[in-house]
């Protein structure tokens, strides 16, 4: 009971920002040391992990605010460091300890949560100059987190929180060098799951096709990933979030994007979008800002939509069916 009560103060005090930065500092660094320890304290239900990790998650939210992340994210791996005791270095120490956190409490949804925006909050990518060792620890830790989320996202297949928060940090771990991520297919397999079973949600719908689009722009990844979403009926899924949000400008503007991402240079991926009708709701996503604001959002949509028909159009089946 002390140690909920005194990480409940703890996240309390962290929901403003400066009181969040001076937390993190207060002490040379000790109440951050105790807030990492309290992680791994005996406690079957959770509590005192899902009250650690949202302290965490709103002093990192803080540094966010502040630009000053990349301190934060520095001084978070010392201290799990510490734990595991390994050396100071270590690049995803804390994504590992978190994804651990997560898997023994795989049951309590609300933890998962939790622990989902936090890495979301503190997943910065490999520098540009990362030796191969440093590139093998954050592919390692990648894949890892990716295998597990496939194992919470069965266990817990209706709660929506948890999916939308899943999809965005996905989205996330997408949008960088595809050498992080060398188990493309489950990547892929998890998004499409993801949204073909919460498609009443926007966000999915938004971060899945972002996933989508960004692991077939990526060399490394591209060609593994296009024909697993032709098995998968990508191109169906994605035009049902079109469909199902013909009024969300940014849901329109990146499934054309995914769309035009997934049938580059892929054949099957094209026929895939004409059968599944991809052709009229792109000609439909075009169309129904016609008389709209020239906003950035729809003229966006727009632009999108001509890439995506420029795409397609390559293929003659896709160029008779749009004449």
């Amino acid at each position: 009971q002390i140690q909920e009560c005194g990480l409940g103060i703890m996240s309390c005090i962290a929901t403003i920002q400066k009181y969040a930065i001076r937390l993190a500092r207060s002490f040379g660094g000790s109440v951050m040391s105790q807030l990492v320890d309290s992680l791994s304290y005996p406690c079957k239900s959770g509590s005192i992990q899902i009250l650690t990790l949202n302290a965490l998650f709103r002093i990192s939210s803080a540094f966010i605010s502040a630009s000053s992340l990349g301190i934060f994210v520095d001084r978070m791996h010392q201290y799990f460091a510490q734990i595991k005791k390994e050396k100071m270095n270590h690049p995803t120490i804390a994504i590992d300890i978190i994804t651990e956190t997560m898997s023994t409490h795989r049951t309590v949804s609300a933890l998962n949560v939790v622990g989902c925006r936090l890495l979301w909050n503190i997943f910065i990518p490999a520098p540009l100059d990362a030796c191969d060792e440093t590139l093998e620890a954050y592919s390692n830790s990648v894949n890892k987190l990716v295998s597990y989320l496939h194992t919470v996202s069965q266990k817990h297949k209706e709660n929506l929180s948890l999916h939308e928060t899943m999809v965005c940090l996905l989205s996330k771990i997408s949008c960088y060098d595809g050498s992080m991520l060398t188990e493309v297919e489950p990547f892929v397999v998890l998004v499409i799951k993801i949204m073909s079973r919460h498609d009443n949600s926007w966000i999915i719908a938004l971060h899945g096709c972002q996933c989508l689009r960004n692991i077939c722009t990526r060399e490394l990844t591209a060609s593994i990933a296009r024909p697993k979403i032709e098995a998968c009926d990508g191109a169906k899924v994605i035009t049902s979030c079109m469909n199902q949000f013909s009024r969300n400008h940014q849901v329109q503007s990146e499934a054309c994007a995914a769309l035009a991402a997934i049938s580059m240079s892929s054949v099957p991926n094209k026929k895939a979008v004409l059968k599944c009708g991809g052709i009229e709701q792109i000609l439909k996503a075009y169309d129904s800002y016609l008389i709209s604001p020239y906003d950035e959002f729809s003229l966006n949509t727009k632009l999108q939509a001509c890439i995506t028909l420029t795409v397609l159009t390559t293929e003659i089946t896709c160029l008779d069916a749009l004449v």
